[in-house]
């Protein structure tokens, strides 16, 4: 089904007959104008493929020529990034219904979104989006009265019918739109017309209480990541709104920290991962209920282009970590060729060290890694946070947790928590907190309760150091990610990346 909807879409985007390439010198955005305002009055049987690098300054309040023929413009040193500012243009681009637009290479970043109404990219023909980062744009609707009256704030993109939206290797970090308005649902995608959405992931580590990705339309993801931090544990926000009549389809995807009232009017074409127990897919290779196991972490060498000064654009990713059921759990023939980082392995290669080669789901395909043999072993710390230490022991049974922190009050906790090492450098460990034991008057030890705390995820990326996820039940601790490094190595056993 989806290599039909791919195949469709593409057969839907003419190829023009004629290419006419022009470089725009890095920065320089009346160039970028004129070169955009000349394929506006140019022969709509010739695509215009505007090369360029650097950063434009949109903080005068104007935006690009609209798109009425064939555009391209493409990041190919470097990459492209659109800076926006205090005054930056309430409509950046605009695609008229007979243009198609491909942006490539490109980042978004600080653009203001406390305009009324429409969008910053509004598409009404045929937009391409690859290797697009969208960081830290994001707004905060504006209510006043005593029956509140709140006003639309503009979204991040809008395909408005009949327009034809395809996103690929696409990053979105923290960008959207905070607050309860209905209207305001979309903030990252009001899609009205047709969208296909594949290795994309949407990381929104602050809380955004609008839902991401609002569907009347038709919208089809596969292999994309969907991730909040939901600080609360409560599964209470959408990830994706399904109006009546419109159809989204889901394949191969991860949806963390969201509602599982995401599930109830998208269709599930199966091998998806939803940590929130009340989603109701189940199509093969379904997986409800279950940590998401995905990591926040530096990524080296994405989108692979020599850049030859600044930055990657892409510098962090969700990855699963080795023991989370999105890894090697897909047939490879109903994966894409490449994930997001548009790794150069290929997407079937064995992530958690069981000897079979399979695709993950989510965005992002895991690269093998391997500790020596009982090398996890020892006592690590959070450089930011003095104080919280985590001891890792394991045997031949199981591995043992035991996490010295603080909850947000101060006060100092135990927790500890058991599960099963994979690959040598990962587990997720159902975690536990003892609470009400003391002593007795006449010395006599008073038992204390076993309470649930959440869950304990780790992932070493090398002997040295890792990451530890925790995802509380508890509203005093919430949710987050720390850094570790070894402060204690098990010179017996000693470790080998």
């Amino acid at each position: 089904m989806f290599a039909l909807i791919f195949l469709l879409l593409l057969a839907t985007v003419a190829t023009a007959q004629t290419t006419n390439q022009v470089v725009v010198p890095p920065g320089d955005l009346a160039a970028l104008k004129q070169a955009m305002s000349d394929a506006f009055d140019g022969d709509p049987d010739v695509e215009t493929v505007i090369v360029t690098s650097g950063t434009f300054d949109f903080s005068n309040d104007t935006g690009l020529p609209d798109t009425q023929t064939s555009v391209a413009i493409i990041g190919r040193s470097d990459p492209i990034i659109f800076r926006g500012g205090e005054n930056s243009p309430a409509s950046l681009l605009l695609v008229r219904q007979e243009g198609h637009l491909r942006l490539q290479n490109i980042e978004l970043a600080g653009f203001s979104l406390e305009h009324s109404g429409g969008a910053l990219i509004d598409n009404r023909g045929k937009l391409e989006l690859l290797r697009v980062q969208i960081n830290s744009l994001s707004a905060v609707s504006r209510c006043m009265g005593l029956a509140p009256v709140c006003t639309s704030v503009i979204r991040i993109i809008r395909n408005a019918p009949p327009g034809r939206i395809f996103m690929d290797q696409v990053s979105v970090i923290n960008s959207g739109i905070h607050g309860q308005k209905w209207d305001n649902s979309g903030g990252i995608l009001l899609n009205e017309g047709n969208a296909a959405i594949q290795n994309t992931q949407i990381y929104l580590a602050d809380s955004f209480s609008a839902v991401p990705l609002k569907n009347d339309g038709f919208m089809s993801l596969k292999n994309v990541s969907l991730f909040t931090s939901n600080n609360d544990r409560k599964f209470t926000d959408l990830a994706i709104l399904t109006e009546p009549g419109a159809k989204t389809l889901m394949a191969n995807s991860i949806v963390s920290g969201f509602s599982g009232r995401t599930c109830e009017f998208a269709v599930s074409q199966g091998h998806n991962l939803v940590d929130s127990g009340e989603c109701n897919f189940n199509a093969v290779g379904d997986i409800v209920g279950e940590p998401s196991g995905l990591i926040w972490r530096p990524v080296e060498n994405a989108w692979a282009w020599r850049v030859t000064s600044g930055k990657p654009i892409l510098s962090h990713a969700l990855v699963p970590v080795a023991a989370s059921k999105a890894v090697d759990s897909i047939d490879p023939a109903l994966c894409t060729q490449a994930d997001l980082l548009n790794n150069t392995w290929s997407r079937d290669v064995d992530g958690n060290g069981d000897g079979i080669g399979r695709c993950d789901k989510g965005a992002v395909e895991l690269r093998p890694a391997f500790l020596a043999e009982g090398g996890i072993n020892g006592l690590y710390y959070d450089p930011e946070a003095d104080g919280h230490y985590l001891s890792i022991i394991d045997n031949k049974y199981n591995t043992l947790l035991i996490w010295n922190t603080f909850d947000k009050n101060g006060d100092q906790a135990w927790i500890y928590g058991l599960g099963r090492l994979v690959a040598g450098r990962s587990l997720i460990a159902d975690a536990y907190i003892k609470k009400n034991g003391s002593l007795s008057p006449d010395g006599e030890i008073l038992p204390a309760d076993e309470v649930r705390w959440g869950t304990l995820e780790v992932d070493m990326l090398s002997c040295r150091e890792g990451t530890l996820k925790f995802q509380s039940d508890l509203p005093e601790f919430g949710s987050g990610q720390v850094r570790l490094v070894r402060l204690v190595l098990v010179k017996q056993l000693g470790c080998v990346d």
